[in-house]
């Protein structure tokens, strides 16, 4: 079983996506004397809803169909690094700083900069993923049987 697979990947970042939106959302105000961790209710949803999707399309998609699978993996990488390089510019600004988001800490940062990480390693090691899948045997034309060349007569 590898770990760099888009299922593991959509399963892995799923559970913990949802783990801390649903976190998120138990324990509005965790730790807020401290700058380290601080979770909004925008974030909240957003992980939330992301942990969803992903565990969705982590399990229920079958294996024809894992192009979509890596796609998605491409995509989320892509988000999150992108949303990681945005939170590191803007820490520091006020609130909100992204949409309706609040990345002003670096837990925010640090977790969409090892997601994006994760995914584009997971994309690079998978990229056969992104090729459709063949037909089963019975689907595929058939193949013509090619004549054997003419023998030449024996010379008595």
């Amino acid at each position: 079983m590898s770990l760099l697979t888009s299922r593991y990947f959509l399963i892995i970042g799923g559970i913990i996506l949802l783990a801390l939106g649903v976190f998120g959302f138990l324990v509005p105000e965790p730790l807020e004397d401290t700058t380290v961790v601080h979770f909004d209710a925008w974030e909240n949803y957003i992980h939330t809803i992301a942990g969803v999707a992903m565990l969705a399309i982590g399990f229920l998609l079958p294996a024809a169909y894992r192009m979509y699978r890596w796609w998605t993996t491409l995509i989320v990488g892509l988000g999150a690094l992108a949303i990681a390089i945005i939170g590191f510019a803007v820490s520091g600004a006020s609130f909100p700083n992204l949409g309706g988001a609040n990345l002003e800490n670096p837990f925010d940062n640090v977790l969409n900069l090892a997601i994006g990480l994760y995914a584009l390693v997971t994309v690079v090691v998978s990229r056969r993923e992104a090729l459709p899948v063949k037909p089963a045997v019975e689907e595929r034309e058939p193949e013509k049987k090619r004549k054997a060349p003419p023998r030449m007569p024996k010379a008595a």
